[in-house]
């Protein structure tokens, strides 16, 4: 079997009403978590990123560090394990 680029996109199943798909991307330092859809589920990949940008300013739980968002995808970093 060829290994893959560490960059490359893992998929990961997922499913929701707007046909979200989600990957797992490693860039070798850092692991991300993508979440593609339609421009439908823009609101709420609004209201994901609001929540998680809410939840780090309580520095009380450990909380992904929110990356990106864009219409029909949002990007997040994975907590370090």
């Amino acid at each position: 079997m060829t290994s893959l680029p560490a960059a490359w996109p893992k998929p990961i199943s997922a499913w929701h009403r707007f046909d979200t798909k989600a990957w797992r991307i490693d860039d070798g330092l850092r692991h991300y978590f993508v979440k593609t859809s339609e421009a439908a589920a823009a609101p709420m990949f609004a209201a994901e990123a609001q929540g998680l940008r809410e939840l780090s300013a309580t520095a009380v739980v450990r909380t992904p560090t929110f990356v990106t968002l864009g219409e029909t995808d949002i990007a997040i970093a994975e907590l370090s394990r």
